[in-house]
């Protein structure tokens, strides 16, 4: 139901734009995914700010959010297909790193294991596209996961040295972007 409205907005306001110019009805098409991706993404923004703003945890909120999306740009992963399954991602993983995550603790051995894990299968799966994209070039590909790495890495080191506590909070992001990569790569192998 709110995937037509956000549709439907979306169709309204591509008609809008597009009054004066003569676009083809694949033009039209593109234009009206991109105006469904930036409403669902800012309306589901809009709650996850508001939300974590009244629990007292913006901040929390703001530095996952930073980690999130550099590191999704290049991995990406798993996608929900409606937007409420979207949101409740969105909510499972922010709250679980905003409460969760503080209370769990690890080495720095392990912490250093679990980074270059994380980087050997950024080297192999990365970036896992959706189905619904064109595909890329090779060159691409290697574009993105040499940015991946270099990314990964720096966050990392500079985590790391300048603020040691929120290293869990960034392998939980790195975490969660691999398992959804994963996901999807395991779905795509068995699931028909």
């Amino acid at each position: 139901m709110i995937d037509c409205k956000i549709h439907e907005l979306a169709v309204w306001l591509e008609s809008r734009i597009s009054k004066d110019k003569k676009r083809s009805p694949k033009q039209k098409a593109k234009v009206t995914y991109a105006i469904e991706i930036t409403i669902a993404e800012l309306s589901k923004l809009a709650i996850l700010v508001i939300l974590f703003t009244v629990t007292g945890n913006a901040m929390k909120f703001i530095i996952l959010f930073s980690l999130l999306l550099f590191t999704r740009s290049f991995m990406g992963g798993f996608h929900a297909k409606t937007y409420l399954g979207c949101l409740c991602m969105s909510l499972l993983f922010f709250g679980a790193g905003i409460w969760a995550v503080p209370y769990m603790r690890i080495s720095r051995i392990i912490s250093g294991i679990a980074f270059v894990v994380y980087i050997v299968f950024v080297i192999i799966i990365a970036p896992v596209q959706s189905p619904n994209r064109p595909k890329r070039t090779v060159k691409w590909r290697l574009v993105q996961k040499l940015a991946a790495a270099v990314f990964s890495t720096v966050s990392y080191i500079i985590i790391t040295i300048a603020a040691p506590e929120y290293i869990l909070a960034l392998l939980y992001v790195f975490y969660f972007q691999l398992t959804g990569a994963l996901v999807v790569l395991i779905k795509r192998r068995f699931v028909r």
